[in-house]
């Protein structure tokens, strides 16, 4: 979300914010593994996964199922 956009729904006492921190290199390398498996030949993969993806678990996710 834009930091100077403010939707309406945000302020209704049901909403909450959570933030997404990125994941550290060796849990977002698990998750690749986990989805694509541990085999040598992924290797290159994982690694462009993961500096494409910035460490983001959904966009991560979402590239690896592509891929697979």
């Amino acid at each position: 979300m834009q930091p100077e956009y403010q939707a309406a729904w945000t302020t209704k006492t049901n909403y909450q914010q959570l933030p997404l921190v990125p994941l550290e290199a060796s849990d977002l390398r698990e998750l690749v593994e986990s989805l694509l498996g541990a085999h040598a030949s992924v290797n290159d993969p994982v690694g462009r996964i993961m500096a494409w993806t910035a460490g983001n678990p959904f966009f991560t996710e979402e590239v690896a199922r592509r891929l697979a």
